[in-house]
């Protein structure tokens, strides 16, 4: 940076010598058209301009912009959490006669919750579904709960 800085500087300074080379030519010779050695001084001036420019930009290290930490490129995140829930239709299966161990598994792979309540049974042993609601068949959408009733055996 500082490289082109003095570069441009050597450049503006050469610019500078022309123009007053110039204008010293102009005095010293009394040229019959002035208006001739104007334009001449003028052509010059654009780029003196831009030269000069680059040599205060660069020379004062106005060209390089600090780089911004990370925190102020971008507010912040929220603190909240987004979840995405998909829903879809399932199939209740049979779970009459299964071990309730077993039907919450089934039901928990399936995507679907299952509450269980107890009640005795004379002819279904003890752990054993009795009852379900809904009933085997029925659609119902994911993360549904499914009524379980257990067996508790014979009752005393």
């Amino acid at each position: 940076m500082i490289g082109l800085a003095i570069v441009g500087a050597i450049a503006l300074a050469g610019v500078l010598a022309l123009i007053v080379e110039n204008l010293s030519r102009n005095r010293r010779t009394r040229a019959p058209r002035p208006h001739q050695a104007s334009f001449r001084l003028l052509s010059y001036l654009p780029l003196a301009i831009v030269l000069l420019g680059a040599v205060l930009g660069l020379g004062l290290g106005l060209s390089e912009a600090p780089t911004p930490s990370a925190s102020r490129l971008a507010p912040p995140l929220p603190k909240h959490r987004v979840e995405v829930i998909l829903r879809v239709s399932l199939t209740v299966p049979m779970l009459v006669g299964d071990n309730v161990v077993d039907a919450e598994v089934t039901l928990a792979q399936l995507g679907l919750q299952s509450t269980a309540r107890s009640r005795p049974s004379s002819t279904v042993p003890a752990g054993a579904v009795i009852a379900q609601s809904p009933g085997e068949g029925s659609s119902v959408m994911s993360g549904s709960t499914v009524s379980l009733t257990v067996s508790t055996g014979q009752s005393g």
